[in-house]
């Protein structure tokens, strides 16, 4: 038997694959949507409880819940919200005991947005953003390459000794955004001439890409990563909860 917020909940997720709400916009209000759909209150917020979980949506406090999702390859890719701490693996405090991390800094600029990169990460052309660029090391091993985009706004005070350590701390500590949500794809890609220069790759051809998409608490990209491991340095544990979608 069907659920009432099934049915919400694919209505609502095809009308923003559609484009009926584009990226950034706010649906109805659940007043609104328990009107159209004549149901109870807590069947509205179900069906958006399954949005925002599969990242289509993320509710903002105060203000409404808004669309996430847009048709690129790093935007697309659905994923549970998860605590920003979850991803300080590469920080001191993140790493096992006994395990030596040292943090190199290539490059540390401020950059305009152009059309390709607004496309790929979700950050509005024109935005200005600061772009760093790492190479970490664990036990003397150069293992992974690093390049982060962040709103200026909030890189305006960074200094490199900052972006040794933990982005998304930086970010929840010394500004006044919360990372609200994250969306990760995870690639095997062959490995480029900077890969064989910067990391030890020792007899692989290819390196695992994570890219991360970080989404501030008015629902807006705030900081986007490109992590290029070398395969052997790479381990992905991931917890799923089911629902009573996934059951059916």
């Amino acid at each position: 038997m069907q659920v009432a917020y099934d049915a919400i909940y694919f209505d609502i997720k095809r009308d923003i694959e559609n484009g009926k709400y584009k990226y950034k916009d706010f649906l109805p209000s659940e007043n609104v949507l328990i009107s159209e759909y004549n149901c109870a209150h807590n069947t509205v917020r179900k069906a958006l409880a399954v949005l925002a979980s599969n990242g289509y949506v993320l509710p903002i406090h105060g203000r409404g819940v808004r669309v996430i999702y847009k048709s690129s390859p790093l935007l697309t890719s659905s994923l549970p919200q998860f605590a920003p701490k979850g991803f300080d693996a590469y920080t001191r405090e993140g790493v096992e005991d006994g395990v030596d991390l040292t943090t190199r800094i290539l490059d540390m600029k401020t950059i305009v947005v152009e059309p390709q990169l607004a496309t790929d990460t979700g950050f509005d052309e024109g935005t200005v953003v600061t772009r760093i660029e790492r190479v970490r090391s664990f036990n003397g091993r150069a293992t992974h390459r690093e390049v982060n985009y962040i709103r200026a706004d909030l890189a305006k005070n960074m200094t490199h000794q900052d972006a040794e350590g933990s982005i998304y701390r930086y970010i929840d500590e010394k500004t006044d955004a919360t990372i609200s949500a994250q969306k990760q794809l995870i690639t095997v890609q062959p490995a480029d001439e900077y890969d064989r220069a910067l990391l030890d790759l020792r007899e692989a051809n290819h390196v695992v890409v994570v890219y991360v998409i970080s989404f501030d608490n008015s629902a807006l990209v705030c900081e986007v990563s490109e992590v290029r491991h070398e395969p052997s340095s790479f381990t992905y544990l991931s917890s799923t909860v089911r629902s009573i979608l996934d059951q059916r």
